[in-house]
């Protein structure tokens, strides 16, 4: 594994992997190309992975979302 590798934030649904990032503005953004109901911003996000390292998201479009950070 990559030693310089300090976070991973992944996307997850229906079980699979959509993407992962290693930074969360990359994450949020790729999560808004995914989904146009993605509404909420970067701190909400970093809010969201400091309480919970895993969590299940529901975009505005009705899109049901597992977001974790893996490291």
């Amino acid at each position: 594994m990559n030693k310089n590798l300090r976070k991973l934030y992944v996307a997850i649904q229906d079980d699979k992997v959509l993407f992962a990032e290693t930074n969360l503005k990359n994450f949020v953004d790729r999560l808004k190309q995914n989904d146009s109901g993605t509404t909420h911003s970067r701190n909400w996000f970093s809010l969201q992975f400091n309480k919970h390292p895993r969590f299940k998201y529901l975009s505005q479009s009705n899109e049901v979302y597992w977001l974790q950070k893996v490291l």
